[in-house]
């Protein structure tokens, strides 16, 4: 099974702040730098993963991204159907 690039970089992105602490906060720049992700097409990908409820996102100076569920409740099949 081939997937696309886009779903490559939403499990990355996911995969990385699930294994951060659960009160941490993580900013695009920081999953981009890590991941090696355009912070551009990460940008969208994130709301895309918040849409989909995977993700919760924060706004203001201490924003970022946290699970919206907990990592053993979100399968990569979830992942890659918000994407595609």
């Amino acid at each position: 099974m081939k997937i696309s690039r886009k779903a490559d970089y939403a499990l990355r992105a996911v995969l990385y702040i699930s294994k951060q602490p659960t009160d941490i906060r993580n900013s695009i720049n920081a999953i981009a730098e890590a991941e090696s992700v355009p912070r551009d097409f990460l940008a969208k990908i994130l709301k895309e993963l918040t849409r989909a409820e995977i993700l919760k996102s924060y706004q203001g100076v201490h924003g970022g991204y946290q699970m919206a569920k907990t990592p053993n409740q979100v399968s990569v099949l979830d992942v890659i159907e918000a994407m595609d």
